[in-house]
């Protein structure tokens, strides 16, 4: 690297930050930026550990990386007066999505699910580590209403806000399960503690109607999710959004 391509990348990188800065001051929640360069287990402990300091202090912490999408759905979301008051009952949303898409087949498929042993959306394959990104301290101790404070969902299969926080708060009673990383189109949920077989077989369906898919309930494919979310403690969803800017 030359100094004309150090200074560049330097301007560069400094632009990055005020343009996210700008977005995270505008929610107007506090923050810490977080440098990149961390590897997997070291961003999970990360969240781990300001996620006890967070139900010490009562507020919840989640990531975010710069996307611009992500912030232009969070205040498109906000300008509509989306209020925790309006929660749902996650048992019933789990119900009627997972009815929705099964009836709707195949054609609604257009998202996907992985399960992970840690955090993706913040991770670059380039430089085999995490990128720069933002813990954002959400002023609640309930996890749930991060899909309030956070509203970027709706569009597509991705549930409406209401949804998606009925159905978080439900997977944190029955799980532990907290909304960790908010990206432009993919949502990765965190797990204290990987999910027993017999946990993951209930969560199956629950999966399917999340991310707004058919369920298959032939034991083949339930044997394959369950060998693949095994010793998992990270959920990814990721959706097709059609609103965007």
């Amino acid at each position: 690297m030359n100094l004309f391509d150090d200074i560049y990348n330097k301007r560069a990188k400094k632009k990055a930050e005020d343009e996210f800065t700008a977005c995270l001051d505008a929610l107007g929640y506090p923050y810490r930026l977080l440098e990149g360069g961390m590897d997997e287990r070291g961003i999970i402990e990360k969240y781990a550990s300001e996620l006890e300091k967070g139900d010490q202090e009562g507020y919840f912490p989640v990531l975010a990386p710069y996307e611009r999408i992500l912030f232009e759905l969070i205040e498109q979301n906000r300008a509509e007066g989306i209020a925790a008051s309006d929660l749902l009952n996650g048992a019933e949303v789990f119900a009627k999505r997972l009815e929705k898409y099964s009836l709707c087949g195949e054609s609604c498929a257009n998202g996907g699910f992985s399960a992970l042993e840690s955090f993706s959306l913040l991770f670059t394959e380039f430089t085999k580590s995490f990128r720069m990104c933002a813990l954002i301290l959400l002023p609640t101790d309930k996890p749930w209403e991060a899909a309030f404070l956070l509203p970027f969902g709706g569009s597509g299969n991705c549930p409406a806000p209401r949804e998606m926080a009925a159905m978080l708060k439900l997977w944190n009673e029955k799980y532990g399960a907290v909304p960790a990383v908010f990206s432009g189109e993919a949502l990765e949920i965190y797990l204290p503690h990987p999910l027993k077989d017999t946990e993951l077989r209930e969560a199956a369906g629950e999966i399917a109607a999340f991310l707004g898919h058919i369920h298959d309930g032939s034991n083949e494919a339930l044997s394959r999710f369950i060998t693949e979310a095994r010793d998992k403690c990270v959920w990814r969803f990721s959706w097709q959004l059609t609103n965007r800017f």
